[in-house]
């Protein structure tokens, strides 16, 4: 069995989520571990509204930031993988952290690793513990090879005391480099035209070199992010036992689910308010007449049961009435043949700026880049996280 690979950076949902549906149209990967989604807690929901045919596992990395209290600055990090539903059997989630997620899928551990940039406090520390954690979950799945994707913040050609950490568990593990088994495709990862800075630091490491069948650093025609994506065949053992935990079902897609996004709140709010409040007078009787001696335990008990199934005949009842129900997927957001044009020309500018040897100034980098905004302020996604970020990786 042949597992399709991505390892992309995201530099924001709102600024990657393109890349992503463009792959899925384009290579039609089996699994994908992103990072730097930036996503709260409470919008982690849109990977599966936005990607139907997969599952999500991984969280945010802004828990305990939201929790201290209000959030300020941009958001941040934050690592999930995406699975194809048609893998969900062959699946396990294994661990979920804000730096790094492990998926057992076949006979290989996926994991989806981000390492912290240059500049970030105890950085070294961090890292050492990171990978200790992901030594332990190696350690636990012996009989499993590994595959590790992400981004590492480091050239692991350097000296840097984070690339001579991570050489070192490579050799320990046992992992190799897939930018070294297909040298003439290697090719910075990390892209930022704007600070003229590029780069080498987002890597795929496997246990067996004979399983990586391809490996390839693509180049999106519409890229909002800064990083480019990985794209890499490994071939997987179909006959491996695994665990019948699933960490999705294959059905979801088709479930119909209360979309409250679509529904007209106001005229739910009104129709259960006014259903709701006789059986708000209901139990305040009730309970004066149980405190004044008039009724029994076993009436109170009853009068309970009655009002709790009126409670949920309502609020379904409203449900019914004012709340769309419909699968995933179902609601595609909005796009026209303007926006499809838009998109063309950002390609076409961006191929001609490729032809012509990628310059850095001059009309055809400027049209490039005029096109690319232009698509990014009108790409129709509900942008949650307006922000800005200056930082590498």
């Amino acid at each position: 069995m042949t597992v399709k690979v991505v390892s992309f950076n995201m530099h924001d949902f709102n600024q990657g989520h393109s890349v992503v549906q463009d792959l899925i149209s384009s290579e039609n990967p089996d699994l994908f571990l992103l990072q730097e989604h930036w996503l709260t807690p409470n919008y982690l929901c849109s990977f599966d509204s936005h990607f139907s045919d997969y599952f999500s596992f991984g969280c945010s990395a802004m828990s305990k930031c939201l929790e201290l209290g209000m959030l300020r600055g941009r958001p941040y990090g934050g690592v999930i993988k995406l699975i194809k539903k048609n893998l969900c059997s062959q699946s396990v989630a294994i661990h979920c952290d804000e730096r790094f997620v492990v998926v057992k899928v076949f006979d290989y551990l996926f994991i989806n690793l981000y390492l912290p940039c240059s500049g970030t406090k105890d950085r070294l520390a961090i890292c050492t513990d990171l990978f200790a954690d992901i030594l332990s979950w190696i350690g636990r799945y012996s009989n499993c090879k590994c595959f590790i994707g992400g981004d590492f913040n480091v050239n692991l050609d350097n000296s840097d005391p984070v690339a001579l950490l991570a050489n070192r568990v490579m050799n320990d593990c046992s992992l190799f480099r897939c930018d070294n088994v297909f040298p003439s495709l290697k090719s910075d990862t990390y892209v930022n035209l704007s600070l003229n800075r590029y780069s080498c630091i987002d890597y795929m490491l496997a246990t067996s070199v004979s399983d990586i069948l391809s490996y390839v650093v693509c180049d999106p025609d519409v890229n909002f992010s800064d990083h480019l994506p990985l794209l890499a065949s490994v071939y997987c053992s179909s006959n491996h036992n695994t665990n019948k935990q699933r960490p999705g079902s294959s059905n979801n897609k088709t479930l119909p689910q209360l979309r409250w996004d679509k529904a007209d709140k106001g005229s739910y709010y009104y129709y259960t308010g006014r259903h709701l409040q006789p059986l708000l007078n209901s139990v305040n009787g009730t309970l004066d007449a149980y405190l004044n001696g008039g009724i029994s335990a076993e009436s109170v008990h009853e009068s309970v049961e009655s009002v709790y199934c009126s409670v949920v005949s309502v609020l379904s009842s409203g449900a019914n009435m004012y709340v769309p129900k419909h699968r995933k997927g179902f609601f595609k957001f909005c796009w026209d043949e303007e926006l499809s044009l838009l998109k063309e020309e950002s390609v076409e500018s961006n191929k001609i700026w490729k032809a012509a040897g990628k310059p850095r100034n001059g009309p055809i980098f400027q049209k490039r880049q005029s096109c690319q905004y232009v698509c990014y302020l009108l790409f129709p996604i509900n942008n949650n996280n307006n922000n800005n970020n200056n930082n590498v990786g």
